[in-house]
């Protein structure tokens, strides 16, 4: 989380930027200091997703033609309405939760995992439709290419590429929608005291727009 934090770089003569020093200038001078940082928080985001987020610019993410969907919570159902609207729905969906296996979604069968990379692990992408953290979907995605997998995904990248039919969604939206919310995002950064605050308004904010899930 350090790498957010762009701190000013002290003069000779000056107080160091040490953490008491910073709490004071956050008190004296919130909307500036901040103002500083927030920029710096944008500027770690990698400028190809800044760029994608321009008016007019969804981004996208190359996956195969053929989509298998992990999850059958409130997430995966979400996303499997949206694919049947584009006219593409998944070749499958698959939970990792034993009692799920053989019910029914959309008059779609939910598969075992074991089942799905059978038949589907070689040719199609597998999107984790699951609210997680990045290590959540870390150790998901690590299981099922062990399993036989060759492309495993986390969801916001692929709904970004179908933001018709699925955004926006709780915490889900384009990078576009939330940038232009620019100046708002910056108050409301500024109003933020304490180090714990910031790094976690750093790291939803990467996350959402730069669809990184390890940030969380």
């Amino acid at each position: 989380m350090g790498a957010f934090s762009g701190g000013r770089t002290p003069q000779k003569g000056s107080k160091s930027n040490s953490p008491l020093t910073r709490n004071a200038d956050l008190a004296l001078f919130p909307h500036t200091y901040a103002k500083r940082d927030f920029l710096s928080v944008l500027i770690m985001i990698p400028r190809k997703t800044l760029d994608l987020a321009s008016p007019g610019i969804s981004p996208s993410l190359p996956v195969a033609q053929e989509i298998v969907l992990y999850g059958t919570g409130i997430l995966g159902k979400h996303v499997l309405k949206g694919l049947i609207q584009t006219g593409n729905p998944p070749v499958a969906i698959c939970d990792g939760s034993e009692e799920q296996w053989g019910r029914q979604i959309e008059g779609f069968p939910i598969l075992s995992p074991s089942q799905a990379i059978a038949k589907y692990g070689i040719n199609a992408t597998f999107v984790v439709c699951v609210f997680s953290s990045g290590s959540l979907f870390a150790r998901i995605r690590r299981t099922l290419i062990e399993q036989g997998c060759s492309a495993v995904i986390p969801p916001l990248p692929f709904m970004w590429k179908h933001a018709d039919t699925m955004l926006p969604f709780f915490p889900y939206d384009l990078p576009a929608r939330i940038l232009s919310q620019k100046e708002e995002l910056q108050e409301v950064y500024a109003m933020l005291g304490d180090e714990t605050s910031r790094e976690l308004f750093e790291a939803n904010l990467k996350f959402r727009v730069a669809g990184d899930l390890g940030a969380l």
